[in-house]
């Protein structure tokens, strides 16, 4: 098969990509190795993280700006919240409260499928069941892949451009040869929560039925590990245990199940929750590797293949952003098909705009490895320092393409900017306060 544009991975990225294209009449072909687009690893998911400044949301609708995407609002949203709450041992909270829903609970399942009908509509052709098993170069030009279908037999796919969206395990990356730095594993292990009333829930120091909870410390969850749990609607409840190593092989100092045990026993005994959890049915745990690797800070730096979404870097917790992400590629792609400037002109362009994500990504994984590497007792004084909830009004403005996450660590700092480090006694946080300080000065 011969087309001008070949897309890897029927994710929300590559079907954004493969619709944005369609729609400038290109021939686009979208491979995958799931049965249905819509057979996606949900892992966290189902939370839209909301970036105000790039949507609009209405009683009927959310209108995804950047990508002339919209779902509808009653189809989609199963629940809303409205900040997250990150907890130390002793109940010191670390918290964000907002005026807007900071995150929708969402049928994802709806939302890919109505994805893949719109690029079926725009002209691309979809192939799942679909394995890619190389690329064909034109000397150094990646010039296709190389296939194999469900029943065993070989065939190619010729492009002038193909794109990688092929997720965070990208064998598009990887057979170009795209370096990446691999800076930790996290394992996830969770359970999803039938059954749930939570009407049975109150808000207190240690839980909100509105919030994503966040636990760290032994008590919850045990070293280098992050405790959520989050209301999905409709009588469900999730709860994950993200434990962060710095690779493979290093073995946690609590196994991912007894982590997860140790979790549940506290949210089942904490009087906020217990009677909800008590009462509720436990569905079976799920577990998967997770890799961090860097951000690939120049997606399109070898001839003939783009990458998107997660195969550039790990943002699918962030749809708006997996979605933007390929509109904007598709953009600078559809510009080189057409030769109508030098093609480093375009990939420039689109490398300043990529490159707020790439500094993002370390300003996340920077505050998150520093909150995994402290103590309880560390985690009581830091979360300490924070007696008041830091509140959200609006995002509108603001030049970032995480959305809340990283509005939260912004204004993280901007408190330890205006702390005392001489009352501080862990030397850790101290040092981390007077870094923050020196670069603001």
């Amino acid at each position: 098969m011969n087309c001008d544009v070949v897309v890897v991975g029927a994710g929300p990225s590559g079907l954004s990509a493969a619709r944005a294209l369609g729609r400038k009449n290109l021939n686009v072909i979208v491979v995958d190795r799931k049965a249905f687009a819509r057979d996606i690893n949900i892992g966290i998911m189902e939370m839209l993280s909301l970036q105000p400044n790039k949507i609009d949301v209405t009683d009927e609708k959310i209108v995804f700006k950047e990508s002339d995407f919209e779902l509808n609002r009653k189809k989609a949203v199963r629940s809303e919240i409205y900040g997250f709450a990150a907890f130390s041992p002793c109940l010191n909270s670390l918290a964000m409260v907002s005026e807007f829903p900071t995150n929708f609970s969402v049928d994802y399942k709806y939302w890919i499928e109505k994805l893949e009908e719109e690029a079926l509509q725009a002209g691309a052709k979809i192939f799942c069941r679909v394995e890619v098993t190389g690329l064909i170069f034109d000397k150094e030009r990646v010039a296709g892949i190389k296939c194999v279908d469900e029943k065993g037999k070989e065939f190619a796919i010729r492009a002038n451009i193909t794109i990688g969206a092929d997720g965070i395990r990208s064998k598009v990356s990887r057979f170009s040869g795209f370096k990446k730095e691999r800076w930790g594993i996290h394992r996830i292990i969770g359970c999803r929560i039938k059954n749930f009333d939570i009407r049975l829930t109150k808000a207190g120091r240690g839980f909100n039925p509105v919030y994503h909870n966040m636990y760290l410390g032994s008590r919850f969850v045990g070293p280098n590990t992050l405790g959520i749990s989050a209301y999905l609607g409709e009588n469900e409840i999730y709860i994950i245990n993200v434990i962060q190593t710095n690779d493979i092989y290093e073995k946690p100092e609590i196994s991912p199940k007894d982590s997860l045990n140790k979790f549940i026993l506290f949210l089942k005994n904490h009087p906020h929750c217990s009677e909800a959890y008590r009462k509720a049915t436990r569905e079976k745990k799920f577990c998967f590797l997770l890799p961090v690797d860097s951000p690939v800070a120049k997606p399109f730096e070898k001839s003939g293949v783009f990458l998107i979404g997660d195969a550039a870097f790990t943002i699918e917790t962030q749809w708006t952003g997996a979605m933007a992400v390929a509109t904007e590629a598709s953009k600078s792609i559809f510009n080189v098909l057409n030769n109508e400037r030098r093609t480093d002109e375009y990939f420039s362009e689109y490398e300043k705009w990529w490159a707020r994500f790439v500094k993002n990504a370390k300003r996340q994984f920077d505050f998150t490895t520093f909150m995994h590497s402290l103590d309880d007792e560390e985690l009581d004084e830091f979360m300490g320092l924070f007696e008041e909830e830091i509140k959200l009004e609006h995002l509108a403005g603001t030049d970032d393409e995480f959305g809340t996450p990283n509005e939260f660590i912004i204004r993280v700092n901007e408190k330890l900017s205006r702390t005392n480090p001489d009352e501080i006694k862990s030397p850790k946080i101290k040092m981390v306060v007077k870094m923050i300080q020196g670069q603001n000065g």
